[in-house]
C-alpha cells in the first residue's frame, strides 16, 4: 500500500452535497465529508476489526470464449468464413469495447453500477442469442462489434470494486471477480463439448448455434438478479443494500473509500484528464496492459484451435480447453491472494510474464503434443494473473476520481486496439500458427522491460517526494485537496 502521511484537510470542494443518507452520516460524525482522505483507517482511529470482519463477508457473497468454441465446433465451415474472416470477428468485438469502455468506467458513478452492469448483461445475452441465427461474415461482425460494445460497459466493474475495498483487500477480490471469467471459459468449454456430443443438430439447429443460444441465455436471467442485488456505491445506497448492511456499516465503508482516496464528492475534472496523459507511468503501465490484451485475446479466441492442431478432434480440443482455463482459475486466486498478502504488483507481473513466455516458448520449438499441451496451460496460468496485476496497480499510483477513472478507461481501450493484432497474429492456421506464437513472445519480454523500468520511474518519483516533502512549494501543495492533486501531492508515494 502507498505511504501516506495523515492529511488534515483545509480546502471542502464546493458543491458538496450528498444523498439525504450520507448527509445524515456525516452530521453524525460532525467532520468534513472527506476528512482522512488517503489516510489509512488505523491511523486516522477509525478502524474497526468487528465492522471490518462484518462489511467484508456481506461484500464478498456479492465471457468472449464463446467464439472460439463456436469455430471449433463448426461455424466457420457452416458460414463459409475464412480464417482471415475470423481473425476480423473477433477484432470487431474489441472495436465495440474500444468505443464504449470509456463511458462505461468514466460515467459509473451517473450512471450506477447496478443499473449499468445489469442492462450491459442483458444486452449481451440477447445479442449473443442472435448471433446463432447470423447466415454469414457481415452479420456474425456486427454482432460481435455489439456484443463488444455491451462487455465495454461491463468492464467498470474494476473500477466499481475499488468504491468498496482498500488497497490491500483489491488484488484478491478483483482476482475472484475475474476468475469468474476463466471459470466460464471453462464451462464453455465443456458446455461446447455436450453439445457436440449430444446437441449436434437437435432441433434444427448446429452445435456452434446451440453455444451462442445456451451462453446468451444465462446473463439474461442473472442480469435481473445484478439490478436487484448488487450494492451502488457506499454513499448512495439502494433500497437493497440498506437492508443488506446495517447503517454503522455503511458509516464504515464510506470511512474505507475515504482511506482509498475516494473523495464523497468526486467528480469529473477534465483538466485532471490531461494531466494523466502526461504521466509517464500512466504510459508503462498502457504498454503492459496492452502486452496482456495481445496475449489473452489470442487465448481466448483461439485456445481450442491452437488445442486441435495438437491431433485432438474438435470435441476433446473444447474439452482439454477446461483443463487450461482452470488453471488460470487457481493461479487468478493465487496471485490476487499474494499481491494483498506481500503488497507486492511489479515482481508478480514479471514473473506472471516469463510464465506466460515459457508456455509460449513450449508451443513454438517443441514437437511433443505432451509438453505442447502443458506450455497451453502455463499460457492461461500466466497470462490472466497478469489482468488483475495491472488493474490493481493502475488504481494504487494514479489516485483520485478523474484520474483512476480516466487510466483504467484509456488503458482498457488502448489495450483492446493491441489486441486486434494479436487476433490478427493468429489469423493464418498454416504452419500450427506460429505467426502469432513468436508475436507473443516478443511482445511479452516488452512487458518485462516495461514493467522493470516503471518500477525504475516510481522509485525515482519518492526520492523526488522525499527530497521535497518539506519545502514551501510542497507546503503549498497540501492547502489543495487530494482528489486535486491525485498522486502529485507531497504526501503520496507510489507503491509498486
Amino acid at each position: 500500500m502507498a505511504t501516506i502521511g495523515e492529511f488534515k484537510p483545509t480546502h471542502t470542494a464546493p458543491g458538496n452535497q450528498l444523498i439525504e443518507d450520507v448527509d445524515s452520516i456525516n452530521e453524525k460524525f460532525e467532520e468534513p465529508s472527506n476528512k482522512n482522505l488517503g489516510t489509512t483507517l488505523k491511523d486516522s482511529g477509525d478502524y474497526d476489526p468487528k465492522l471490518q470482519r462484518s462489511l467484508l463477508l456481506k461484500l464478498d457473497l456479492i465471457d468472449r470464449s464463446d467464439i472460439g468454441n463456436a469455430k471449433v465446433a463448426g461455424m466457420t465451415e457452416k458460414l463459409s468464413i475464412s480464417s482471415e474472416q475470423y481473425a476480423n470477428i473477433t477484432s470487431w468485438f474489441q472495436i465495440g469495447y474500444i468505443v464504449f469502455q470509456p463511458v462505461g468506467t468514466l460515467f459509473i458513478r451517473k450512471l450506477r453500477p447496478p443499473f449499468q452492469f445489469s442492462a450491459a448483461m442483458l444486452v449481451w445475452g440477447i445479442i449473443t442469442v442472435c448471433i446463432a441465427y447470423a447466415k454469414n461474415y457481415s452479420q456474425v461482425s456486427g454482432l460481435r462489434f455489439l456484443v463488444g460494445c455491451s462487455e465495454a460497459m461491463i468492464q467498470g466493474a474494476f473500477f466499481y470494486l475499488s468504491f468498496w475495498y482498500t488497497y490491500d483487500e483489491m488484488s484478491l477480490r478483483t482476482g475472484i471477480f475475474y476468475s469468474v471469467s476463466a471459470l466460464a471459459s471453462s464451462f464453455n468449454g465443456l458446455i461446447a463439448y455436450g453439445i457436440e456430443k449430444g446437441l449436434s443438430y437437435s432441433g434444427g439447429h448446429y452445435a456452434w448455434q446451440w453455444i451462442f443460444i445456451i451462453e446468451g441465455i444465462l446473463p439474461v436471467g442473472f442480469s435481473f438478479f445484478v439490478a436487484f442485488m448488487l450494492p451502488d456505491i457506499p454513499t448512495r445506497p439502494t433500497f437493497f443494500s440498506k437492508r443488506l448492511f446495517k447503517k454503522e456499516e455503511l458509516e464504515y465503508a464510506i470511512k474505507r473509500g475515504r482511506a482509498t482516496h475516494n473523495a464523497d464528492d468526486a467528480k469529473i475534472r477534465v483538466k485532471q484528464i490531461f494531466i494523466t496523459l502526461l504521466r509517464p507511468h500512466f504510459w508503462l503501465l498502457t504498454i503492459c496492459y496492452s502486452v496482456t490484451h495481445f496475449s489473452t485475446s489470442s487465448v481466448q479466441n483461439f485456445l481450442p484451435s491452437l488445442i486441435k492442431t495438437l491431433g485432438y478432434t474438435s470435441a476433446r480440443a473444447q474439452l482439454f480447453s477446461c483443463i487450461c482455463y482452470a488453471c488460470a482459475f487457481v493461479t487468478l486466486i493465487i496471485v490476487g491472494y499474494l499481491a494483498d498478502r506481500l503488497q507486492q504488483r511489479a515482481s508478480l507481473l514479471m514473473i506472471c510474464y516469463v510464465v506466460t513466455l515459457v508456455g509460449y516458448i513450449l508451443l513454438l520449438a517443441v514437437n511433443n503434443d505432451k509438453v505442447k499441451f502443458a506450455g497451453a496451460c502455463l499460457v492461461t496460468a500466466g497470462i490472466y494473473p497478469t489482468v488483475i496485476l495491472v488493474i490493481i496497480w493502475t488504481q494504487v499510483v494514479l489516485i483520485g476520481f478523474t484520474r483512476r477513472a480516466t487510466a483504467l478507461a484509456l488503458i482498457n481501450s488502448i489495450a483492446q486496439a493491441i489486441g486486434i493484432g494479436g487476433n490478427q497474429a493468429f489469423r493464418n492456421e498454416d504452419n500450427d500458427y506460429r505467426t502469432g506464437k513468436a508475436a507473443c513472445v516478443g511482445i511479452l519480454c516488452l512487458g518485462v522491460l516495461a514493467t522493470a523500468l516503471n518500477v525504475m520511474y516510481l522509485k525515482w518519483r519518492n526520492r523526488q517526494k522525499d527530497a521535497q516533502c518539506d519545502s514551501d512549494a510542497a507546503n503549498e501543495a497540501r492547502l489543495q485537496s487530494w482528489d486535486d492533486l491525485g498522486d502529485d501531492h507531497p504526501d503520496f508515494r507510489y507503491a509498486f
